[in-house]
Formats: structure tokens, C-alpha cells, sequence
């Protein structure tokens, strides 16, 4: 970048300028502003030099010196080529030719052109043809995916609902679609009716229930029965019977109970008689110690029995409807076989319970033979078996939960694939991208070889677009428009019809899209260019002004605020110079947005001496937001010390004019001259009339220089004096803001 331009001498309005060691060195934006005849152009012309490597448009006796940020030293003796490219009034002058309708051609086209259109053509049908077939992949895909993502939203919608998941959409659905794996894969997963209901209502089941204790119940000893028939079958033998007892238990029972009542004892008590010891003799002898213990061991079995008896009448079997939905019909079997297994297992014990009763009464009778068989068991397992698991469930009852959850979308995914051949699909669109890629291939060598013709082909059609591109922005449509007329030259039309006459603005304005266009032609690289734009504008309205304001902006900057620094100039360096102080303010505003360390602010200066000087802007133009405030503080400038070298900083009567308009605009809200309204502000009408008379003839007859001669620096001032007083008379609030602002 150049940091300075320490030396300038000989050349116009710079007969000795040195570099002011308080001034700040050049930045990446630089923003000049001054006067017309200032010395603006001069400087661009420097650069000028420096962009050709050669002495250009100044006179032979020139000295200069430019410094750059690697302390590299440039003078008129030893011009070091740098990429620079400079916009001036030179430039406009050597680079376009305006002729009636037409102007130069910015490239010429090669030799080979014709032949290579032709192949370019070729390419383009070929890839029109190839944007076709893409289209139509892309349609395809588009149908797949479509219905795929159909498929799933409907499946998923289906899943949330029954197991009232939300939300659950496709996205969820992604992880158990695994299109990897085969069929016989999902297979697996599905579930029949019978299970899916079973395990759709566990899924939906909020009834956690409580544990069951399990059944506790003592079988009958295998070997029990074969005892018992040896006991009923056992003869008491060696023992004297008496006959009346054998044959009437009951008496034989009421004996045997009133002989132990009567142990050592010598009278009846039931008939307090005496007791004959015969009697009591046979009597014992009747009732022996074995027959005691006989009867002992048979009432033992019985007691067993009556035990079986009594515990298979307390066996209560678990209601089923305090198990788990699904394990309640299998327990309902299982419950229905022990009820019944219960059931005859009862009788059994209870015939056996009878045989053991009649064999307790009838001691002494041989003639009976007891064969009773093993008695069946009952199967508690099966039951138990059902409340371990019901007890389980109730343990695990969250992850269970989960789990069949989980199996019942395994199963509705399982049917997705399966019933709509989701793989099929997959392939088919795993092709379409196949076929897409290779598509893509041939569309990209087909660009390419566009691309390659076009560099071999000249630029200038390139350059036309760029600049058709800015004069549609600029005029705000398709105004003006640059068309070949040949391979030398192009036409100038304005809707279909040759231009015959430009205004200055729309020469400006095409020299400077050709100018714009030509940063970016022949290779060259705009972030390796130093960039100088003097006045690209003329006589434009403030549209074009923005429009102009804005094409540069967004061609030399850009705003990135991931980066750092956030403000980026597009170009190595940018320096632009101007004599419009609407221009100069919105350029202003854009720069006054970036940090200080990346912008500085410059004013030309022209002495008294007719000499020109680079300085720092003043505070008052770096400050005021309008021109409004400024042309203030121009007026009250010139009011506190009148110059006669005035006329060569400002147009007076313009700004008088621009002034008084301005105020009145606002004060007044209205649209209001000073031709017809003026006395709103000046009362006095003489003093009207002379202020009118003033702005009126003097700015209606410059030169488009817009330079003013007054030799009557009195008349000035009088003027100026009016036009201060009036303002401060109808507002002095308003008129002391101004004057404070500036001070």
C-alpha cells in the first residue's frame, strides 16, 4: 500500500508540497475531499505515473516521491510499477471515444472466436440437455424420498398415537430403520395377533400390581398309603375278647373310655357299687396295650389325614384378575386343573379318613381288607410358576414396559419394510443419486469447457454485461445499454435506438462502468490493486449519486462478521476524491462505521498563493451529518472574517440558495423557493429582493465549472449578513444550535 506521498513539485497547483509529518499516512480507505480546481486530479494524475511506469499528462520538470508500507521509495526519476488503477477525467479521455452511437470497444475478440462460439454453443445445447435429464432424476428422487417420508410420517404418526408417544415423528422412527440388513431381519420382529394385543395393552397398561405370596402346600408322602394299609390290615392277637363288645362298638367304645376312668379304683362311679376284680381283669385283658396303641397309631394317620383334609379345604388359589393381563388365561388353565386335581385329591383323603374311622371302630373285625391305592398329587408348580412371573413383571415393571414398547415399534416398522418393499425403494433411490453424480460429471466438464472458451475468447462481451449491469443499476432499468456492433467497436442504445447525445452524467457514468469492468479483466486480481476513483460523478441528481455511492461500496468492500477485522476492503487500497459534498457525506457516513486504524480522512486545500496542500479534515466536515449544517457554518465563517479568495472554496450564491431553501423546507413544511417565498423569512422586501436578486442571477450564470467571481467582497458580506440575521430573528433557538455546533 502507499503510506505517503512525501514530495510533489512543479506539477499544477503543487509547486512545493512536502508530506506534513502530523498527517496520518494513507489507510486502506482513504477519503479525499476539495474544491473543483483544488488540486484533486493533479494527485490522481501522480498515480497515474506510477500505474503506467511512466511520466503521463504532466510537465517534464515534475518531482514527486511516494513512499510505500514496506518503506519502498517511488519518484519521478525511479518510477517503481506498482498495480495501480486510476479513475480521472485522463482516463475517461484516453479509454472511451465517444462517437455519435457508438464507442470503443473495451477487448477486441480473437481470431479463433467464430469457431470457438460455435463449440461454446455445442456445449451449451449439450448441457442444456443434461439439465433436463438432472431435472428429471431430481424429479424421480424427489417422487421416492416423497413417498418414502410419506410411509414413515404415517407409520410414525401411527406409533405415537397407539403407544401415545409425543411427540413421535419420522426423525424418531430414523434409528430402527436399518436398511442394511435383510429381510428375514425384520421378519423376526413381527409379532401375531394374539402377542401384539398382549403386548400392546401391557405397553398401554398403568396398573403396576402388587406381589402375590406363593402357594405353600404339603403333598401326601407316595409311600404313606402302604402304611396305612398295613396298619388297617394289622390283627390284634393274644388278648381275651369279649363277645358283646365285638359286636356293639359302641359299647365297646364307652367301656374302653370308662376303664381309664376307673384305674385303681374299687367302686363304680357311675353306680357307686363295688368293683368285682374278675371284672376289671377282663376288662383289661380286653382292651390290651397293643390294642392302645393300635388305636393310637391309627388316630396318628388319621390326624395326618384330617391335616390333608382341612389344608385342602384353606387351599385358595390367587383370583386371576390379580395377575397380569397376560399371563391370566394360562393361569386360568393351570387354576382350573388344581381346582380339579384338588378336588379328587379331597375325596381320596376323605375315603381314606373313612376306612381309618371304620378300622378305629371295629378293631376286633377280621373279615375287612383294606387296598388303598397311592393317592394323586396336586400340582402346585404350574401355579407358582405364574405368580413368580407375575412378581417379576411387578419388579420389572418399568423395563418391561419399555421393552414391549419397543417390540411393538420393531413390529410396526417390521411391517413399514416389509409390506412396502422399503428396500426396493432404497435402491432405487441409491441409484437415482448414482445416476445424479454421474449427471453432475458431465454437467461440470461442460461448464468447464464454457468456461475455457470464454477465456480464449475476448473478454468484451464480459465487459459489455458488467457494464449493462452498472447502467441498470445506475439509471435504476434498462435504460442506455452498450451492444456489439462488430469486433471493433459497440453501439450506444437507448431502447432499441442508437444514442445520438449523452448528458455528462451518463458519459461519466458508462466511462466509469468501463472502468469497473476493467479491474477484474486480462487476469487481474482486484485484491492486489490500488484503486483510485477522482470524481466519478458529474452533474448528477442525488439518485444517481446514491446509486454511484452505492455500485462502489459494494464493489470495493464487504462486510464478514465472522472475521476479523469485520470490514474488509475488497481492493489492496482505495482512495476516492470529491468536489460533492453530497457524495463526500454518504462515502463519509459508509467509511465512519469502520474503525480509525483502516480509514483516514483528507482535505485539498488551495492558499491564497493559488497552491495546494493536503491536510487532516477539519473536525467541521468530519462532524456535520448534513449539508445543511455545513453550508451554516460556511456562511458564519465567512461572516466573521470575509476573504476576498472565498470565491475559490465555494459557489456563494449557492450556498445561500441551498441554505435558505433548506431552512425554509423544515422551518416551514412546505415546499417552498426563494423566487416565491422568500419574504417568509425576510420581511424586509428590499433586503428580499437584493438576497433573491443575489442567489438568482449569480447561481444561474456559472460556468459548470460552478466557480464564482465576485469582486465585491461588501456585497458579499451584506448578503450573508441579511440572510444570518433573518434566520436568527425567526428562530434564534434554532440559529444559536447552529452557531454552537460549529464552535
Amino acid at each position: 500500500m502507499i503510506s505517503k506521498i512525501t514530495k510533489i513539485k512543479n506539477i499544477g497547483v503543487y509547486q512545493n508540497y512536502r508530506w506534513n509529518p502530523n498527517l496520518s499516512d494513507f489507510k486502506e480507505f482513504n477519503l479525499i475531499y476539495g474544491w473543483n480546481y483544488a488540486g484533486k486530479t493533479t494527485l490522481s494524475r501522480i498515480l497515474r505515473c506510477v500505474q503506467l511506469n511512466r511520466l503521463h499528462n504532466v510537465s517534464s520538470n515534475v518531482e514527486y516521491e511516494l513512499i510505500n508500507s514496506d518503506g519502498n521509495i517511488c519518484t519521478h526519476e525511479l518510477i517503481r510499477s506498482e498495480n495501480i488503477k486510476v479513475f480521472n477525467s485522463d482516463y475517461v479521455e484516453e479509454n472511451v471515444k465517444w462517437e455519435i452511437g457508438s464507442v470503443t470497444p473495451i477487448l477486441i475478440l480473437g481470431e479463433d472466436s467464430i469457431q470457438l462460439e460455435e463449440e461454446k454453443r455445442e456445449h451449451e445445447r449439450g448441457l442444456a440437455d443434461l439439465k433436463l435429464q438432472k431435472q428429471n432424476k431430481i424429479n424421480e428422487q424427489i417422487g421416492i424420498l416423497e413417498a418414502i417420508k410419506n410411509l414413515k410420517t404415517t407409520v410414525a404418526r401411527e406409533i405415537g398415537t397407539l403407544l401415545g408417544i409425543r411427540p413421535f415423528d419420522s426423525r424418531h422412527l430414523e434409528k430402527y430403520i436399518e436398511l442394511e440388513k435383510n429381510i428375514e431381519h425384520y421378519r423376526k420382529h413381527v409379532l401375531d395377533d394374539i402377542l401384539f394385543d398382549t403386548t400392546k395393552n401391557y405397553t398401554l397398561s398403568n396398573d403396576k400390581r402388587d406381589d402375590i405370596n406363593k402357594i405353600i402346600f404339603d403333598q401326601i408322602p407316595n409311600d404313606l398309603p402302604n402304611k396305612l394299609n398295613d396298619l388297617l390290615n394289622k390283627r390284634i392277637q393274644n388278648q381275651l375278647t369279649i363277645s358283646d363288645f365285638v359286636e356293639d362298638q359302641i359299647l365297646s367304645n364307652w367301656v374302653n373310655i370308662g376303664l381309664g376312668l376307673h384305674e385303681g379304683e374299687n367302686h363304680c362311679k357311675f353306680c357307686g357299687n363295688q368293683l368285682s376284680v374278675d371284672l376289671l381283669s377282663n376288662l383289661w385283658n380286653h382292651f390290651s396295650k397293643e390294642y392302645e396303641n393300635y388305636i393310637r397309631d391309627l388316630n396318628g394317620l388319621k390326624a395326618i389325614f384330617e391335616k390333608y383334609k382341612d389344608n385342602l379345604n384353606k387351599l385358595d388359589l390367587p383370583n386371576e384378575n390379580l395377575l397380569y393381563a397376560q399371563l391370566r388365561q394360562c393361569y386360568s388353565e393351570s387354576k382350573i386343573e388344581v381346582i380339579e386335581s384338588s378336588k379328587n385329591y379331597l375325596h381320596e383323603v376323605e375315603q381314606v379318613l373313612e376306612n381309618i374311622n371304620f378300622r378305629i371302630n371295629n378293631v376286633f373285625d377280621s373279615n375287612k381288607l383294606f387296598h388303598l391305592r397311592p393317592i394323586a398329587t396336586i400340582d402346585i408348580s404350574k401355579i407358582n410358576k405364574f405368580i413368580t412371573d407375575h412378581n417379576s413383571i411387578s419388579t420389572e415393571f418399568d423395563s418391561e414396559k419399555a421393552r414391549a414398547r419397543e417390540a411393538i415399534i420393531r413390529h410396526l416398522v417390521a411391517r413399514l419394510i416389509l409390506d412396502n418393499n422399503l428396500h426396493k425403494k432404497q435402491n432405487d433411490l441409491s441409484e437415482t443419486y448414482n445416476n445424479l453424480a454421474e449427471i453432475e460429471s458431465k454437467i461440470q466438464y461442460r461448464n468447464s469447457e464454457i468456461l475455457r472458451i470464454e477465456k480464449v475468447i475476448s473478454s468484451s462481451t464480459r465487459g459489455v454485461e458488467h457494464i449493462n449491469k452498472f447502467l441498470s443499476l445506475y439509471f435504476g432499468k434498462e435504460d442506455i445499454k452498450i451492444h456489439l456492433k462488430n469486433v471493433n467497436s459497440y453501439e450506444l442504445k437507448r431502447q432499441n435506438h442508437v444514442v445520438k447525445n449523452l448528458s455528462e452524467g451518463e458519459k461519466t457514468a458508462i466511462a466509469f462502468a468501463y472502468f469497473i469492468a476493467s479491474l477484474k479483466e486480462s487476469g487481474n486480481i482486484l485484491s492486489n490493486t490500488i484503486v483510485y476513483i477522482d470524481d466519478p460523478i458529474s452533474s448528477l441528481d442525488s439518485n444517481h449519486l446514491f446509486n454511484t455511492y452505492a455500485f462502489i461500496k459494494d464493489t470495493f468492500y464487504k462486510f464478514d462478521r465472522a472475521s476479523n477485522p469485520k470490514h474488509i476492503c475488497n481492493c489492496k487500497q482505495l482512495f476516492i476524491s470529491t468536489h460533492n459534498f453530497e457524495f463526500f457525506n454518504l462515502l463519509k457516513d459508509w467509511l465512519g462505521k469502520m474503525k480509525s486504524e483502516i480509514v483516514s480522512y483528507y482535505l485539498i486545500e488551495k492558499s491564497e498563493q493559488n497552491i495546494s496542500d493536503l491536510k487532516a479534515l477539519p473536525d467541521i466536515l468530519l462532524k456535520h451529518k448534513s449539508e445543511y449544517s455545513y453550508l451554516f457554518s460556511v456562511l458564519y465563517t465567512f461572516n466573521q472574517n470575509p476573504t476576498h479568495d472565498f470565491n475559490q472554496l465555494y459557489s456563494l450564491p449557492n450556498i445561500i440558495r441551498r441554505f435558505l431553501e433548506s431552512f425554509m423546507t423544515f422551518k416551514y413544511l412546505s415546499s417552498v423557493n426563494i423566487e416565491e417565498n422568500l419574504e417568509i423569512v425576510i420581511e424586509n422586501p428590499i433586503q428580499a429582493e437584493r438576497v433573491r436578486k443575489f442567489a438568482h442571477y449569480y447561481s444561474h450564470n456559472l460556468s459548470t465549472t460552478r466557480l464564482l467571481t465576485l469582486s465585491n467582497v461588501s456585497e458579499c458580506s451584506e448578503i450573508v449578513e441579511i440572510v444570518l440575521n433573518a434566520v436568527k430573528i425567526k428562530d434564534e433557538v434554532h440559529y444559536n444550535a447552529l452557531v454552537q455546533n460549529i464552535q
